[in-house]
């Protein structure tokens, strides 16, 4: 905050410098005609007087200097002689110009969009208790390492039989679209086919009803759904 309050500080001063420019050049006027004054009494003329008292005084645009250096706003001022002297050449190309800021709004769009990416893929944890602690597991075929292969339900027991390392493991199956009908006209619905320990894995609960029960995930059982929220208010 006090950093803060500093840097407005100094954008004020920069916006009132003629100002305090004036009352600087009023305020040194005076102690200078104090000077001559006492000079005068001393028998000096008026002139003689006023270059007196000027050379006691010393060099007020020196300490026009100083004083200007100690509000600390020339590095701002540097920036917008910087900006000004800059439009001022793009103004005398405009076609310059406009390649220039089409750029500049390419680069800062691409940046964002890559970030925005990347902050909600990468670095920022997802909404799920002990979000660290989750792993996905799949299968590569040695002859098309780039594709990675469904989990049969088969090999997903045969991990879980033999599973050492994790405390719960979960089977997805993400390719699945339905068909919602009951309306004016069916929906095409994406979906994932998952076993009953999906939700609890991920620490997950329904906002309204139940997830699923460890029976309805056994051979011949109903066919049972969780409706995310979307679906569920369309």
């Amino acid at each position: 905050m006090r950093r803060l309050r500093v840097f407005v500080s100094r954008v004020k001063a920069l916006f009132s410098q003629r100002l305090a420019a004036q009352e600087f050049d009023a305020e040194v006027e005076a102690h200078v005609d104090l000077l001559a004054e006492q000079y005068r009494r001393k028998g000096l003329s008026d002139e003689d007087a006023r270059a007196a008292a000027r050379r006691q005084f010393g060099a007020a645009t020196q300490l026009k200097e100083e004083l200007h250096e100690q509000r600390g706003v020339v590095f701002l001022e540097h920036i917008l002689q910087d900006a000004r002297y800059a439009f001022r050449q793009l103004g005398k190309s405009p076609v310059f110009f406009l390649t220039a800021m089409l750029t500049l709004a390419l680069g800062i769009g691409v940046n964002t969009a890559v970030f925005s990416v990347l902050h909600a893929v990468l670095l920022r944890p997802l909404p799920l208790e002990d979000a660290d602690q989750l792993v996905v597991v799949w299968e590569q075929n040695p002859h098309r390492y780039w594709y990675r292969n469904i989990v049969s339900a088969a090999n997903f027991n045969d991990w879980e039989a033999q599973n050492k390392v994790f405390s719960d493991m979960a089977l997805i199956d993400p390719l699945i679209t339905f068909n919602v009908t009951g309306g004016d006209s069916p929906i095409e619905v994406k979906a994932q086919r998952v076993t009953p320990n999906f939700f609890s894995l991920l620490g997950v609960r329904p906002l309204l009803g139940r997830g699923f029960l460890p029976e309805e995930g056994r051979p011949g059982s109903g066919r049972v759904v969780v409706l995310g929220n979307a679906l569920w208010q369309r």
